[in-house]
């Protein structure tokens, strides 16, 4: 039960974390939404027709578009984030 318990807190804190990085997004205009929605409709009729590397490969694409956007984020709002 313990290591439940410890999968769940860091569910809980990775998905703070992404849910932080949603919301700083949305303040940047420059940051164009049409990518996003696009990709989740690709993830979407990838999975409609049973497209399982498709949908890998979608999923992949869309996670990476965070760490294409993070620099931008960063250094937008520095003291949102930790320096290492």
């Amino acid at each position: 039960m313990v290591r439940l318990k410890q999968r769940f807190d860091i569910g809980q804190t990775i998905n703070t974390q992404l849910e932080r990085f949603r919301y700083l997004r949305l303040s940047i205009q420059t940051l164009d939404w049409k990518t996003i929605t696009a990709q989740h409709q690709e993830i979407i009729d990838s999975l409609k027709v049973d497209d399982i590397p498709a949908v890998q490969e979608k999923t992949k694409q869309h996670l990476h578009l965070m760490l294409q956007e993070e620099k931008i984020l960063v250094t937008t709002f520095p003291e949102y984030f930790a320096k290492p």
